[in-house]
């Protein structure tokens, strides 16, 4: 009787198991259906359904959490992925799953050894670099950068992402906000809105931007406007309000590009030729100058997930193949929401070391590459998402977008701006380079004290901002140097070097021919004959303070300013019997040591050029050199032999020292090749000078050099050179590209109405003129043209 009571038993729990399973299985099924289709909202719910039949179902379990965080909702995550990873049957991507989520809430110690059991057991590379990324991020705790962020006024409690900048009183977002303000209906919607930036740097009311376009075939934006504003390039995205807008979740994008007629309308809307069928892409922003479009794209030929790309335009159209920028940016993980500033391209990445999910990095690009990458900090990064990194070095402010805990909805845009940090002064020796321990830093000009470096030759400065005054550095047995706290110039470690010279070891590094730290060397010169003039006025205004100071050209036509990073001044340098000029001059990160280049004046009509006052000639620069040393008695010249093959190995005595020169070289490009070839044959402090041809020959004091065997010295040249090469003329000067141009010799400017016009000058054949055009136009300057001198007269040469 026993028996058969338990079989009916049996048969009941059987009986009631059977719908019970069914109901599962069919709640799985939905759930994996909404899963699949990114539709995380939904399947939370019938993994929730599901759960409640079977709690411990590991793929319910993983996919619940995955689900959570996708709609970053990390700690909720969190407990799902607990839960999972305590089941064998678990899969490899859970337990990583995991481990990113760890990281995403700073248990950095946590993630990493869940980061270090996926090496063991699954894959070794990815689960040892996520290790180290904890590493890195928990070494950065206190690194911001420069940086600090706060909450933007615009910020609704649905999803604001996608800033721009069309103009420095604008801001252009996106956002999945209603016009009547009510909450999110489930409809994926996103459209761009404008507010203005007010007098206090806060974004004022937003408004819907007025495009008079609208694409049924996705929502629109982020978007991104030439600097002319004729042109307007946008992403067609899928974005859903409250899911985040990253690749893991499903994002589909495609890029256009349309007119803007003068009434802000958006008209002849198209594809761009790099879109693609089969992959996205989007986040579109263009370069300053409006010829390149950076973008993100998950194309087959990438490197592994979505890439940064570029693409060049090509007259009215765009290349159809765009340029991979490579490894430095690029990784086997996704790399999205590039902006380039015309000296550093800004993107955001979830493989490079960072703090939590995509972090901002910023890599520097010479020649149109990508070179050196670094991590824009705390200030910028967060554990969560941060994206869409936007910067104007003119105004000191930018945007970035982030999911962090503590906003006021989804994603969420931050103010960006430069941090009060402190700064460490360094001082080494000119000689050696060698730390200087207990040098003394005078800062009573700046209402302190006197203080010292340490044994390591440090000291660190507190904030410097609002400071004017000078402080002077010295050390026993060498020379002291006045240094600008305003003109300071950090690395992107926030060092401030500052070098000594022994005494009597040659003329104070501060002063002369080498430029004191945060300082900056200008040349005027006569647009016509190439000679220097001396005595001009360089009239200068800060414009964030409208402070202002006058400087006169020395000597030898130069003049000295300290100014500072992040900043925008205007220029206006005149002189007697010469046409004045007005420019602007942007210091982005204070790293460019030509930032004043060359100014050329052109003589007033029918006035001729004036000698300088008081009587006498012009100093005519005739040339380059490469400076090997700077040495306290006359140097044996043998020494410097392994070199005589790059050119005439020299001395010149300044009266203090002896300068060891290689010259001399008629233009800056065969210098610079020179310099180059004698870094790497040991001498690595090798740096380019402007020298005459007499002076590669004969010393000051009548102690002249012996002349060639057999023959005689050499006439003196005229570098002005009867040729030039125009690279372009700007309305805004601080677009142009110094970088690319410094590497084909000597830039001059003048000033053409209301535009300022760029050559290389100093060129003294058609044929060297033709090699420098062809030469700038492989770097990107394509309407490069010759001038030759004729009569006092540049005329193009066809």
């Amino acid at each position: 009787m026993r028996n058969h009571l338990s079989s009916l038993f049996a048969l009941l729990l059987l009986a009631l198991a059977l719908p019970l399973q069914a109901q599962f299985r069919s709640e799985m099924r939905t759930a994996d259906k909404e899963y699949e289709l990114k539709a995380y909202n939904l399947a939370i719910e019938s993994y929730k359904r599901a759960l409640a039949q079977r709690p411990t179902d590991v793929e319910a379990l993983s996919r619940i959490a995955d689900s959570y965080r996708m709609l970053n909702q990390i700690q909720t995550a969190h407990t799902y992925y607990t839960q999972a990873v305590r089941e064998r049957q678990v899969k490899p991507n859970t337990i990583l799953e995991h481990a990113h989520v760890l990281k995403s809430l700073s248990r950095y110690e946590e993630a990493k050894q869940w980061y270090l059991l996926y090496a063991r057991d699954h894959d070794k590379v990815v689960g040892d670099h996520f290790a180290q990324s904890c590493d890195f991020a928990m070494a950065q705790a206190n690194a911001d950068a420069g940086f600090r962020v706060q909450a933007s006024s615009i910020n609704s409690p649905v999803s604001d992402f996608g800033p721009s900048m069309p103009s420095p009183g604008q801001l252009v977002f996106n956002s999945g906000r209603t016009a009547s303000g009510q909450s999110f209906d489930g409809q994926a919607k996103n459209k761009p809105y404008v507010a203005a930036v007010g007098p206090d740097g806060n974004l004022q009311q937003a408004f819907e931007l007025q495009t008079g376009y609208t694409d049924a075939a996705g929502n629109v934006g982020p978007v991104s406007y030439t600097p002319d504003g004729r042109q307007v390039i946008f992403t067609r995205n899928n974005f859903n309000t409250g899911t985040r807008m990253i690749p893991e979740a499903g994002i589909v994008l495609n890029l256009m590009i349309a007119d803007v007629n003068q009434n802000g309308t958006w008209v002849n809307p198209r594809p761009l030729p790099f879109n693609g069928t089969d992959y996205s892409t989007g986040f579109g922003t263009f370069s300053p100058d409006g010829n390149a479009i950076y973008f993100a794209s998950n194309r087959k030929e990438g490197y592994g997930g979505f890439d940064i790309y570029r693409a060049k335009r090509q007259g009215q159209s765009w290349e159809n193949i765009p340029e991979n920028l490579g490894t430095v940016v690029n990784s086997v993980g996704h790399e999205i929401t590039p902006f380039f500033d015309g000296a550093s391209l800004f993107f955001s990445s979830d493989w490079h070391h960072g703090l939590g999910a995509y972090d901002v990095f910023r890599a520097e690009v010479v020649n149109s590459r990508p070179t050196t990458l670094y991590h824009m900090g705390k200030g910028i990064n967060s554990d969560r998402d941060d994206l869409g990194f936007i910067y104007d070095p003119v105004t000191n402010s930018g945007y970035v977008v982030s999911n962090r805990i503590g906003g006021s909805g989804m994603e969420d845009i931050y103010r960006v701006g430069r941090a009060n940090a402190n700064k460490v002064l360094l001082v080494q020796s000119a000689q050696d380079g060698s730390f200087i321990p207990n040098a003394s830093l005078d800062f009573t000009a700046c209402g302190g004290q006197v203080y010292a470096t340490d044994m390591g030759g440090r000291y660190v400065m507190q904030s410097t901002d609002g400071l004017t005054c000078d402080i002077i550095v010295s050390a026993q047995g060498f020379q002291s140097v006045r240094i600008p706290v305003q003109g300071m110039a950090p690395d992107a470690q926030n060092v401030v070097r500052v070098t000594l010279s022994p005494v009597g070891s040659g003329t104070n590094p501060n002063i002369g021919g080498t430029t004191p730290p945060g300082s900056y060397r200008g040349v005027v010169t006569d647009a016509q004959t190439g000679a220097v003039i001396p005595g001009a006025t360089v009239f200068i205004t800060q414009r964030t303070t409208g402070a202002t100071a006058t400087v006169q050209t020395a000597a030898d036509g130069t003049y000295l300013l300290g100014l500072d990073p992040y900043n925008t001044y205007d220029l206006v340098i005149s002189a007697p019997g010469y046409e004045s000029v007005r420019y602007p001059v942007t210091n982005n990160d204070g790293s460019d040591p030509y930032l004043l280049g060359n100014m050329a004046l052109l003589p007033v009509q029918g006035g001729g050029t004036n000698p300088p006052a008081g009587g006498g000639t012009f100093v005519q620069t005739t040339g380059f050199a490469v400076q090997l040393a700077s040495l306290s008695k006359q140097p044996d010249l043998s020494k410097f032999a392994s070199l005589s093959n790059l050119g005439r190995v020299y001395d010149v005595n300044t009266g203090g020292s002896y300068k060891v020169r290689i010259g001399v070289f008629a233009t800056r490009a065969e210098a610079e090749i020179a310099a180059a070839k004698a870094k790497t044959g040991g001498y690595p402090g090798a740096f380019i000078v402007a020298d005459s041809g007499n002076s590669a020959f004969a010393k000051a004091g009548g102690q002249g050099t012996n002349p060639p065997a057999g023959g005689s010295f050499p006439p003196a040249t005229n570098t002005a050179g009867k040729f030039k090469v125009q690279l372009g003329a700007f309305s805004k000067p601080e677009n142009f590209d110094r970088n690319a141009a410094m590497q084909m010799g000597n830039i001059e400017m003048i000033k053409k109405g209301n535009l300022t016009v760029f050559m290389i000058g100093g060129i003294n054949s058609l044929a060297d003129a033709r090699s420098v055009q062809a030469r700038a136009t492989q770097l990107g300057y394509t309407g490069a043209f010759v001038l030759e001198d004729v009569n006092g007269q540049l005329v193009k040469v066809k």
